[in-house]
């Protein structure tokens, strides 16, 4: 047992045995694997270059009868299709076909009534009037495979929009600048509940495959109304397109459900008179309309107007709220205090939503806005005046040196049109503060409505005012760049 125990170990001079020394014994036994010769090196290299030379052999043949299949594709789809070149116009349709709304209930019980449980599916269902499709034709010119010629097809596109507001002729919708890029035939459809539908229709209606004069047609063409871009913006994919509301049928009025409304506006410093007010109360009784109305600028009104609130107006109440900022008219910007008054029902349903999310603002804060609004109103008139004197001195020396810019009627702010040949508003911006070092804000930075004009704060007092007007007339910026 004891020679079968030590096989393979060895003992050194002083007679005891290194640890390890049975890899010594597998050191002596390893075999050891030579590498093969120079003739077998050569048959390697020789297999790796049959393989390259059949694979790019079958890539040269599979590029050749691809080529020949696409360009017989192009020539017989030009030659049996006749797909030539489009000629497609913008059509407009007279009438929106849209579900009956008649209802004989107050506004405010026609639009709340749809979300009365305070659903989400109902909230949904409420908010589906502010959203239209919107289907675009474009005519997309492709090359043939060799390039030797192009050929220009029709193409369809749909996508939707939501209502954002009006002007005097049109309704304004927003939607993303890739689904009205290049397009040459623009219809909206006011959806309704159905915005999948509503695209489906007014595209078959663009691509020309609805039959109109067949009563068996699926497609109501009636159901569209005929668009134009207003203004895009290409870096952040929006755009804003306009239907003429002589377009707009009755039946689509009926189906909206609030108008937003502000005036004196921030940021065209525009006001609106009495007429205009009661021809909004009007309207608003008529299609059941909410008006929701915007009053932070009231108090600082120029020229002779008077602000008024829009519940100061026969029947104004029946029909819509008012929200009223501190902000401006007492200075309170920080301590962010308003409050919306007028029909019960709907400052009832605004006080629901509002006490989800906000737990009211600081009681200290309350108690000064409640001093404010009770106590004397001599600073607020003092601070209107001086605005108006700083209106005057601005836009008065403005227009002395050779920029027309028309006064505030309102809020603390000028709107001023860029002057003509300096490029756009972000452009003329930069400009006139490397020139002169006065700072203003582009049209542009309000929406794509507002290229072409600058912004301006009335926060400097007049021997200011008069010197900013004195360093743009020495600048030669508008001499320089003029008519």
């Amino acid at each position: 047992m004891n020679d079968e125990r030590n096989l393979g170990e060895k003992t050194d001079d002083s007679g005891q045995q290194p640890r390890y020394e049975h890899y010594q014994f597998h050191e002596e036994q390893r075999t050891v694997l030579k590498p093969s010769g120079p003739s077998g090196h050569r048959r390697n290299q020789n297999s790796f270059q049959k393989k390259a030379g059949a694979t790019i052999a079958l890539a040269v043949i599979f590029g050749l009868v691809a080529a020949v299949v696409f360009q017989a594709a192009n020539f017989a789809a030009d030659r049996f299709l006749n797909t030539g070149k489009s000629s497609v116009q913008i059509k407009t349709t007279d009438s929106v076909d849209l579900q009956e709304t008649a209802s004989d209930d107050s506004t405010a019980d026609k639009v709340l009534s749809d979300s009365e449980n305070g659903t989400v599916a109902a909230v949904a269902q409420a908010s589906m009037p502010s959203v239209v499709a919107i289907t675009t034709v474009s005519v997309q010119e492709i090359p043939s495979f060799f390039g030797y010629s192009s050929h220009q097809y029709k193409s369809a596109s749909t996508g939707s929009g939501i209502i954002v507001g009006d002007n005097d002729d049109e309704l304004l919708i927003a939607t993303n600048n890739h689904v009205v890029s290049g397009a040459t035939t623009l219809t909206v459809c006011f959806a309704g509940g159905d915005v999948v539908g509503a695209e489906e229709e007014t595209q078959a209606m663009a691509s020309g495959d609805s039959i109109t004069d067949s009563s068996d047609s699926s497609v109501d063409v009636d159901n569209a109304v005929s668009a134009k871009i207003k203004g895009t913006d290409e870096e952040n994919d929006l755009a804003v397109i306009a239907v003429e509301k002589s377009d707009i049928p009755e039946e689509t009025a009926k189906a909206a459900k609030y108008m937003l409304v502000s005036y004196p506006l921030n940021p065209v410093c525009a006001t609106a008179n009495d007429a205009f007010y009661e021809e909004l109360i009007a309207f608003a009784k008529k299609y059941n309309i909410i008006i929701l109305h915007d009053n932070a600028y009231s108090d600082i009104i120029y020229g002779g107007r008077e602000g008024k609130s829009f519940l100061s107006y026969e029947g104004a109440k029946e029909v819509g709220v008012e929200f009223y900022s501190l902000s401006k008219s007492y200075n309170l910007t920080g301590a962010r205090i308003s409050f919306v008054i007028g029909n019960q029902k709907i400052v009832d349903k605004f006080r629901s939503v509002r006490t989800q999310f906000d737990y009211g603002v600081f009681l200290p804060v309350q108690y000064g806005a409640a001093a404010a609004l009770n106590g004397p109103q001599d600073a607020v008139l003092a601070q209107c005046e001086e605005y108006e004197r700083r209106n005057q001195a601005f836009c008065g020396g403005l227009r002395s040196i050779g920029w027309d810019v028309p006064d505030s009627e309102g809020t603390m702010f000028v709107w001023a049109p860029v002057p003509k040949g300096h490029g756009t508003s972000e452009e003329f911006c930069m400009e006139l503060m490397e020139k002169t070092g006065l700072i203003g804000v582009p049209g542009s930075s309000f929406g794509s409505l507002g290229e072409g004009f600058m912004r301006f704060a009335l926060v400097e007092p007049v021997p200011v005012m008069q010197e900013i007007v004195k360093a743009i007339a020495e600048s030669g910026l508008l001499k320089r760049k003029g008519e």
